[in-house]
């Protein structure tokens, strides 16, 4: 069976979504019946890593447009050649959308942030992508409801994996008194909610790991900018640290809680995209990113040592359910479903 993942980037230099899409792509290329192919953007030449094959299209203003009219050319240029017989495309835009008419199995999985469309032309392309797909999923029950209330189609959740031959604890000592930070350093992240309350923990050490507009508030005697990092220098910053704390706006699934976990530091978290699969029993969830919710959070979880003990050994037990054995055999039974 031959199959195109399509999807704007690849590693090093990528967002979430991209990153599942080439940790997909990898495992499914290791089944012996699947041929796996990835299209993405970028100036290179043809080129084979991991026993797949990655074909480019050069990068362009108005994606969707071009890719649609004068670009299209070289897209229906491989497809004629290639013959996929499932196209799945990460994010609705631009590859759903070009792709929509496509003869062959079409999947695409929505992350989260290409669901929320206020352009007019972005929503009428959304529109028509979702609605002649064969199959739509998502990463979370969150937004499986909102794609099915909004855009009026049935979707399936398939969440993203945890590597954990990567993220595992290390059995080191970790920084007294220290929180973690992982992602873009945006608004929609709390970040300045967080920043607020670490100026008045002030024997409390907070470092940030990431990149973003707000870079330039990430200063003070307890605070630390450690930049960005490379995926996999993580599982050693996440086992250097005591809790992780995630008080964004919202996430489609927030996938740096579980790898968090995965390393054996506990999380606290707020609701959309993390309720998935941190609980009480495993995190602490916070019902807002007020700052003031966040410090009290932060001092009633230090003071108690035992409870750090068992939230760690339980998010550990978690990040197993989500390991990508597991979800890429949901991956695996969805590409046969054409077949049943």
């Amino acid at each position: 069976m031959k199959i195109l993942i399509a999807i704007t980037g690849i590693p090093p230099f990528c967002g979430g979504a991209e990153q599942v899409a080439w940790e997909t792509a990898v495992r499914l290329s290791k089944y012996k019946d699947f041929e796996i192919h990835i299209l993405t953007l970028g100036n290179n030449p043809l080129e084979v890593k991991e026993n797949i094959k990655i074909h480019y299209i050069p990068r362009k203003p108005l994606g969707t447009i071009y890719y649609s009219t004068i670009g299209l050319g070289m897209i229906n240029s491989l497809l004629s050649k290639e013959k996929f017989d499932i196209i799945h495309s990460h994010m609705v835009l631009p590859f759903g959308f070009i792709f929509r008419n496509y003869k062959g199995i079409k999947i695409i999985t929505c992350h989260g942030s290409d669901v929320y469309k206020t352009k007019f032309y972005e929503f009428l392309f959304t529109r028509m992508a979702l609605r002649k797909s064969d199959f739509v999923t998502t990463v979370s029950e969150y937004f499986k409801n909102f794609i099915e209330k909004k855009w009026k189609v049935k979707s399936l959740v398939i969440p993203n994996g945890v590597d954990l031959t990567n993220f595992f604890p290390r059995n080191f000592d970790r920084k007294p008194n220290s929180i973690l930070f992982v992602g873009r350093f945006n608004q929609n992240k709390g970040i300045k909610q967080l920043l607020k309350a670490a100026k008045e923990l002030k024997d409390y050490e907070f470092y940030f790991v990431g990149k973003g507009k707000l870079d330039y508030l990430i200063k003070g005697k307890n605070i630390f900018n450690l930049g960005f990092k490379n995926h996999s220098e993580l599982p050693l910053i996440y086992s250097s640290y005591e809790i992780s704390v995630f008080p964004s706006d919202f996430e489609s699934f927030g996938l740096v809680a579980l790898e968090s976990m995965a390393c054996g530091t506990p999380v606290i978290v707020t609701p959309i995209g993390f309720s998935d699969f941190v609980t009480n029993n495993n995190g602490i969830i916070i019902s807002s990113n007020d700052y003031l919710t966040i410090k009290k959070t932060i001092l009633n979880t230090f003071l108690n040592k035992s409870k750090l003990n068992i939230l760690s050994k339980s998010g550990i037990e978690t990040s197993r359910k989500f390991s990508w054995e597991n979800v890429i055999q949901e991956y695996y039974n969805l590409y046969q479903l054409k077949y049943k």
